[in-house]
């Protein structure tokens, strides 16, 4: 996640027309405990389902947990088994889901949703970022949009596309084939 997120919050509010709408439930969410993302189009922001995921960013505990003897690694994982123990957001087949009209009653959705920003989606591309301390010029490596680019501009531009690891390795190894025929 963005830690220092430079786009102002508002714009990556979800819209109440769209979160209060009845395909709001068909959103993918993800908190930032989660391993795994949608995949994000170039409609992400505009249409809800299969579109990508957003990001639940309010509290993950279902109970408190203070106990003083209970170590900061137990409660994390409390925390995660409490969130992800809850139905309300788990990861189903789009024809195996059936609609809930309350399922998202007491989300706080102006505080605890949002979708994410364009460098968030870059690093799940697999987008080169400058934390490698490897010797050489981060400057080479460092992704960043341009200053005129809008989110939803960002948003279009990631849609659809790979994650650069993945296809690296995957040309890597068409490569290897190839060579070795």
């Amino acid at each position: 996640l963005d830690a220092d997120c430079k786009v102002e919050s508002s714009l990556l509010r979800i819209p109440e027309k769209v979160w209060s709408s009845s395909s709001a439930w068909c959103f993918d969410v993800v908190t930032s405990l989660h391993h795994r993302s949608a995949c994000f189009t170039h409609s992400y922001g505009t249409f809800v389902r299969g579109t990508g995921s957003i990001l639940y960013t309010g509290p993950l505990e279902t109970e408190s947990n203070d106990s003083d003897e209970v170590d900061k690694t137990s409660r994390k994982r409390n925390r995660a088994t409490a969130f992800l123990a809850s139905t309300r957001f788990d990861l189903e087949a789009p024809e195996a889901r059936s609609f809930d009209a309350d399922w998202s009653k007491d989300i706080d959705w102006e505080n605890d949703m949002r979708y994410l920003s364009g460098t968030e989606i870059a690093r799940l591309m697999g987008f080169p970022v400058s934390d490698a301390d490897d010797g050489i010029d981060n400057s080479f490596r460092e992704f960043s949009f341009p200053n005129t680019i809008t989110v939803k501009q960002q948003w279009k531009l990631l849609g659809n596309s790979l994650n650069v690891e993945v296809a690296g390795k995957v040309a890597e190894i068409g490569i290897k084939s190839l060579l070795m025929q």
